[in-house]
C-alpha cells in the first residue's frame, strides 16, 4: 500500500490555543489486517467556551472542525458529545479503507506484514500555548504486537499526549493478529505434537511386541 497523507484531526489549532477554557480532542483508531481502520474522533470544548468568542459552543466546535474527517469517509457517524462538562462532536467509523482514511496527522504504510505509522512533528510554540486542563491525545491499535514506538504502550495500543510531544510520533506493529507475540506459543504447540507422536509410536511398538511370534503359544505336536 502506498503511503497516504492523512488529514489533521486536531482542527484549527491556532484558534483552540487562544481559548482560556479547556479543550478535549482525542483520536483513537484500530488498524485491521485487511487494510481497514475503525475508531472514533472526539472534538469538544468546555461548556461556555463559545461565549468568550461571541458564539455558541456548537458554532465554536464547528469552526474547529472545518475540515471534518467524516466528509471523506464512506460510512462515518457524527453525533453530539456531552461528557464531563465538555460539549462537541464524536465521529465514529468502522472498516474504512486505510488508503482513503482521513483522521490522523501523518502517514500509515503497510510494509509486508507490518504497519508503520509516522506522525507530523509538533509545533512547540503552539503546544506551549495550550490552555491549562486541555487534553489532546491520539492512539493507534495494531492487529499484532508493537515492535517500536515513542508513545505509551498498553497491549497492542500506542498512545501519545499531543501536548507534551517533543518529536514526531511513530510506531511500528504487526499487521497480522497475534503477530510478533506468538513464537513461544508456536514452539509449545510444535513440542506438544512431537511428544504426542512419540507416545503414539511407543504404544504401537509395545503392541507389536506383545503379538510377536516369539511370545505366541507353541503349536501342539503332531500325532504319530
Amino acid at each position: 500500500m502506498n503511503a497516504k497523507r492523512l488529514g489533521a484531526a486536531v482542527g484549527t489549532v491556532a484558534l483552540l490555543l487562544a481559548l482560556s477554557g479547556c479543550i478535549r480532542m482525542t483520536t483513537d483508531i484500530t488498524l485491521h489486517e485487511d487494510n481497514t481502520v475503525s475508531g472514533e474522533i472526539v472534538m469538544a470544548v468546555q461548556e461556555g467556551s463559545g461565549a468568550m468568542m461571541d458564539m455558541t459552543d456548537d458554532e465554536l466546535v464547528a469552526s474547529m472542525n472545518e475540515d471534518n474527517p467524516a466528509d471523506s469517509m464512506t460510512d462515518a457517524t457524527v453525533s453530539k458529545y456531552n461528557e464531563d462538562g465538555f460539549v462537541g462532536t464524536r465521529i465514529t467509523f468502522k472498516n474504512e479503507p486505510l488508503d482513503k482514511f482521513s483522521g490522523l496527522d501523518g502517514t500509515i504504510t503497510r510494509e509486508g506484514d507490518t504497519f508503520v505509522f509516522k506522525g507530523a512533528a509538533p509545533d512547540s510554540e503552539e503546544v506551549s500555548q495550550a490552555p491549562p486542563g486541555a487534553v489532546a491525545s491520539m492512539s493507534v491499535t495494531f492487529p499484532g504486537a508493537v515492535s517500536d514506538h515513542n508513545g505509551t504502550l498498553e497491549g497492542n495500543t500506542v498512545t501519545w499526549d499531543l501536548l507534551t510531544l517533543t518529536e514526531a510520533p511513530y510506531a511500528t506493529g504487526s499487521a497480522i493478529g497475534g503477530g510478533g507475540s506468538s513464537s513461544a506459543a508456536t514452539i509449545l504447540i510444535i513440542g506438544g505434537f512431537f511428544l504426542l507422536a512419540l507416545i503414539i509410536v511407543g504404544v504401537v511398538l509395545l503392541n507389536r511386541r506383545k503379538t510377536t511370534p516369539d511370545d505366541a503359544p507353541e503349536a501342539p505336536a503332531a500325532e504319530a
